[in-house]
């Protein structure tokens, strides 16, 4: 199986890179008063704008809470990064501004032209997150990754509860009085943020110039996967095979959100050789007016493969066009933004239904940001195909598994009563989250046996 992955704004010719420094605010009033605009909003969509020749992505937000008396900031605004894409290659302004969709900011902003600056860049945007319960504001992940001028040590920033810093903000801006910090609390930054922790050693990733590749957003925002409304003309059922691959890949991997979207009408003009060029780019921003779309196309349409012959040879290639890059688990990773798997022509006398529907499983995951496995079993098998197995949730579940954060455990007792043990316990959580038990005769070859996402649980077995 041969898997080919192509990079959107790719750096052909070069990739230039540039450093960021700020002379950071000594404090959050520092940072009032250095902004003209003061607002929490929420990430709604992004997109990309082209101006003098150069790709920009831009960030549209939607205002939840307006801080300033007299603002003509409205209902939204729009961010562009500084990062950006021309015919020559790409330019990546290090510590650039990235945001996950749906997730709200806090932010203190200046305007420059038609679009929005936050002051000192990530240093003083502040994330809402929840802990036990309450909402809270929370300096970003890497924010102090943003060089400094002018301090011998890093300045740090606070985290507050959500309300008292917005009153605390609304306060100062009337009354003018010095800022302190005295109500702010006492919690870390790993309270809301997971620690880094390395892939397992089995996986792989698409990469290009060394970066892998995920999608952001999930699991609140979903990726369409869209299949030709033609079908495959020499496998009758190959609608019905992708519909049910994309199903089992949707149950079997729960860190992500993909969306059977139904049938797309792409008819790539083939000028080039390709159904992979910006044509196809365009097509799926104007017809669906969302950049996350993983587009299926049967039938090879513009001979980019070589024909199967005696059933041998490429069956499909898949993978991900990327949009822009973000910081996962403490390093630089490409962004996905479109998907694709072109399926070869002929391919139905060669397979029968099931492993029709393995083969879209495993060049969906390719579209997901994953290479081969290099396992007997696994799915991502380079020989492919298998079901999905272990091998290739692990994998999945490192990309795009939710935040982890501890779990107080308030009691757990075990109580034997004949050949039944009973295990009661009490979990203090707000969050989220699945408990599993597991039990091991041996103590190495280890079973599940209970499985729970319920704060007070008790459970019996033998």
């Amino acid at each position: 199986m041969k898997s080919i992955f192509f990079i959107a704004l790719s750096c052909i010719y070069c990739y230039y890179l540039n450093a960021t420094s700020i002379i950071p605010a000594k404090n959050i009033g520092e940072l009032i008063k250095s902004a003209e605009y003061i607002t929490v909003a929420r990430l709604a969509s992004t997109d990309r704008i082209e101006t003098n020749g150069k790709t920009y992505t831009k960030f549209n937000f939607k205002i939840v809470q307006n801080l300033n008396y007299y603002s003509d900031l409205k209902n939204e605004f729009s961010i562009i990064n500084f990062s950006f894409s021309f015919k020559g290659g790409s330019f990546k302004a290090s510590s650039d501004l990235e945001f996950e969709l749906d997730q709200e900011y806090l932010f203190f902003l200046n305007k420059k032209g038609n679009y929005f600056i936050p002051v000192t860049l990530d240093f003083g945007i502040f994330e809402v997150k929840k802990y036990k319960g309450q909402e809270y504001l929370v300096p970003r992940e890497h924010y102090l990754d943003v060089a400094q001028i002018g301090n011998s040590s890093l300045m740090k920033l606070p985290i507050y509860e959500k309300n008292i810093l917005i009153k605390k903000i609304q306060f100062f801006k009337s009354n003018k009085t010095n800022w302190d910090d005295k109500n702010a609390e006492k919690l870390s930054l790993s309270s809301f943020y997971p620690e880094q922790r390395a892939a397992p050693s089995h996986c792989n990733f698409l990469t290009y110039q060394s970066k892998p590749f995920r999608w952001i957003g999930f699991p609140n925002s979903n990726v369409n996967i869209r299949y030709a409304a033609s079908g495959d003309n020499s496998h009758l059922t190959a609608i019905t095979d992708t519909k049910n691959a994309i199903t089992e890949t949707k149950n079997a991997y729960s860190g992500i959100n993909v969306t059977d979207a139904g049938t797309h009408n792409y008819n790539p003009s083939c000028i080039g050789g390709s159904s992979l060029t910006d044509e196809f780019i365009n097509f799926i921003n104007s017809t669906y007016n969302s950049y996350r779309n993983i587009l299926i196309i049967y039938n090879d349409l513009c001979n980019e493969l070589a024909d199967l012959i005696n059933c041998t040879g490429i069956v499909a290639i898949s993978g991900v066009f990327a949009i822009s890059s973000h910081v996962y688990d403490g390093s630089l990773w490409n962004t996905a933004g479109y998907g694709y798997l072109l399926m070869n022509n002929n391919v139905g006398p060669c397979v029968n239904s099931y492993l029709y529907k393995l083969i879209v499983e495993h060049e969906l995951s390719h579209s997901l940001g994953f290479d081969h496995i290099t396992s007997s079993t696994a799915n991502m098998n380079p020989y492919c195909c298998y079901t999905i197995n272990s091998l290739d949730i692990a994998c999945v579940n490192y990309s795009y598994s939710p935040i982890v954060l501890p779990l107080e455990i308030e009691s757990f007792s075990i109580k034997q009563e004949a050949e039944t043990n009973q295990l009661n316990w009490k979990i203090n959580s707000q969050f989220e989250y699945n408990l599993e038990l597991e039990v091991a005769a041996d103590n190495r070859n280890f079973k599940s046996i209970y499985n729970s996402n319920s704060s007070n649980a008790t459970n019996t077995f033998q």
